[in-house]
């Protein structure tokens, strides 16, 4: 019967032994195009949008009127931009 030192060393050496070859080579290389970090896997620029539309709503319901207006601005920049680089119907 084996002690347990010596399983763990065999476990290691069969661990070692799977991890030298790579099951799928393809796997092992790295993406072509890989995207910015996301959110929820979400575009960084629609993470900001729907940041800008819950932080308008919140100070609405908050009653801070300027950060509400302020909010509501960089909202709708931001929306413009967005239809005007992502969204051409022309």
């Amino acid at each position: 019967m084996q002690t347990v030192e010596e399983a763990i060393a065999e476990a290691e050496a069969a661990g070692d032994a799977l991890a030298v070859q790579p099951a799928n080579p393809a796997a092992a290389q790295p993406a072509r195009r890989r995207r910015p970090a996301a959110v929820f896997g979400m575009k960084p620029a629609n993470a900001g949008l729907l940041g800008l539309v819950a932080a308008c709503i919140a100070t609405g319901f908050a009653g801070g009127k300027r950060a509400h207006i302020a909010l509501g601005l960089a909202m709708a920049a931001g929306l413009g931009w967005h239809a005007w680089n992502r969204r051409r119907a022309l």
